[in-house]
């Protein structure tokens, strides 16, 4: 069987490990201390508006929500959260592994989220 380069690098880029669902992931929090709703925000899926989304539990809506969160994000990679709709304003990026209690500062603000390659030296 013949398959073009185009295809074996969309094979490639979407049966990776570093993509794989069950290690690339972030989970975000109603309440600090990973309480109340969650949302899970899968491996590369934009959400420029928290207002349209469905919470785990299938609830409409996570807008000014969140307020802690876990994350296994690949190498290369970084989830930014950010203040506003479509990307803007205040933010806070999520690297590597790790989790986060308390936004502190952050808490109830995050509105949109955007997968991101880290810029070199990141």
């Amino acid at each position: 069987m013949r398959i073009s380069v185009l295809t074996a690098f969309f094979m490639l880029m979407f049966t990776s490990s570093a993509f794989a669902a069950s290690t690339c992931w972030v989970k975000l929090w109603d309440d600090a201390g990973y309480t109340d709703r969650e949302l899970t925000i899968p491996c590369k899926r934009d959400m420029g508006d928290f207002n349209h989304i469905h919470s785990d539990d299938g609830k409409k809506g996570f807008n000014d929500k969140a307020s802690s969160a876990k994350w296994h994000v690949p190498d290369g990679w970084k989830l930014v959260l950010y203040e506003n709709h479509h990307y803007a304003k205040r933010k806070m990026e999520l690297k590597g592994k790790g989790e986060n209690p308390d936004f502190g500062w952050f808490n109830d603000k995050p509105s949109s989220a955007r997968w991101e390659r880290l810029a070199p030296g990141e």
